[in-house]
């Protein structure tokens, strides 16, 4: 038996299968672009027609886009059908050979997320960004400014979501609004956080609150109303509300005394 880099530089002996796993939250959807299903390290991954262009390396030394063409019916395209999915799906392409040692060799063609989608007749296509693309982005991230920087729940912010979280059912969805049994109402807490369904992948994000009754960004795909929905408290990234809200003033990410005026010539400075 061979070894995977010895099969690979083989000319009659290399018999390469790419295996396709797409992961939107707790949904993880695994196919082959091969004739039939194929086995590797005991998960099975059916056939499905997917077509790639390949991963090669620019000059600035990271990959490209890779674009996937897959059946528009898909369990993977159908999530971006009508509103984008709220998380980010991840994809991962390795290429195995059937015959090599160990049978769990592979080599990663591409590691990245879907970035868009396009539907033409009965065809997808996914335009697929590599995680190091991540990388090009501004840093550092932190502004100097008045209001926080923080993601709200996020390991930086350090508030424990559970400790502002409502879980009611759903009386009524009309649209983007949603109403929910004994959603707390005084103040309106709600406005800037979100809606996720119980252990699936949607949120929505909540733009204004009326009573019991919030309106999301983008209405929910599947019907709620009946079901159980968890609300989770939203932030203006204000000094005040971190400290009188949330108690969380020693962990606030913005820099509240930032003078407004500049005082040589009395002007404004910037935008509070």
């Amino acid at each position: 038996m061979a070894t995977l880099d010895e099969i690979e530089r083989s000319i009659e002996g290399s018999r390469p299968v790419e295996l396709y796993t797409f992961t939107l939250g707790p949904d993880v959807f695994r196919y082959t672009s091969a004739e039939g299903t194929v086995t590797f390290a005991g998960t099975d991954y059916p056939s499905l027609p997917l077509k790639r262009t390949s991963s090669t390396q620019a000059k600035e030394q990271k990959s490209t886009a890779v674009r996937i063409t897959l059946p528009a019916t898909s369990d993977p395209a159908q999530p971006f059908i009508a509103i984008q999915p709220s998380a980010r799906m991840t994809v991962s392409v390795i290429r195995v050979q059937p015959d090599a040692v160990p049978a769990t060799a592979s080599i990663v063609m591409f590691d990245g997320f879907v970035s868009s989608i396009a539907f033409e007749n009965d065809k997808a296509e996914m335009r697929c960004i590599p995680f190091n693309e991540l990388f090009t982005r501004q840093i550092p991230r932190f502004q100097y400014q008045g209001l926080c920087n923080h993601v709200l729940y996020d390991s930086r912010c350090k508030i424990v979501s559970a400790g502002f979280k409502h879980t009611g059912t759903v009386l009524s969805v009309v649209g983007n609004e949603v109403t929910i049994q004994g959603l707390p109402s005084a103040g309106n807490p709600f406005i800037g956080g979100y809606l996720e369904i119980p252990g699936a992948s949607e949120q929505r994000l909540i733009l204004d609150q009326v009573g019991t009754t919030v309106t999301v960004l983008f209405p929910f795909k599947q019907v709620i109303s009946g079901g159980s929905m968890d609300a989770f408290q939203g932030c203006d990234h204000t000094a005040e509300t971190c400290a009188q809200k949330f108690g969380n003033i020693l962990n606030y990410g913005g820099f509240p005394f930032v003078p407004v005026i500049n005082p040589f010539n009395q002007t404004q400075l910037t935008k509070e």
